[in-house]
């Protein structure tokens, strides 16, 4: 007879924002002797909503070099405002003839 599994609850999936992400790396850098499994639960009383496990922080910690080289999503929508805006007045001075060639 083969041998009876229990089953596991499952795990629901839940999204880790770039922002948090790269707040777990700096709060790695900045506490060197701290576990992962620490983090694990500072951020999870931190954050209500978010279940991290010390497996994601690992992964996330794996992955520092791309969360800390991200800007954050304010910095981003505002990187992004001005390169549109730069971008509209070139065309509004190549389109009157304005712009020097």
């Amino acid at each position: 007879m083969p041998p009876i599994r229990l089953e596991k609850p499952k795990k629901t999936r839940t999204a880790i924002s770039i922002d948090t992400k790269k707040e777990i790396c700096k709060y790695m850098i900045a506490n060197p002797h701290i576990n992962q499994g620490d983090v694990a639960s500072y951020y999870n009383a931190k954050y209500k909503n978010l279940y991290i496990d010390r497996t994601t922080v690992n992964k996330i910690w794996k992955s520092r070099e791309k969360w800390l080289a991200v800007l954050f999503t304010s910095q981003t929508h505002i990187f992004f405002a001005i390169i549109l805006f730069n971008f509209q007045n070139l065309i509004r001075l190549c389109k009157f003839g304005l712009h020097k060639q």
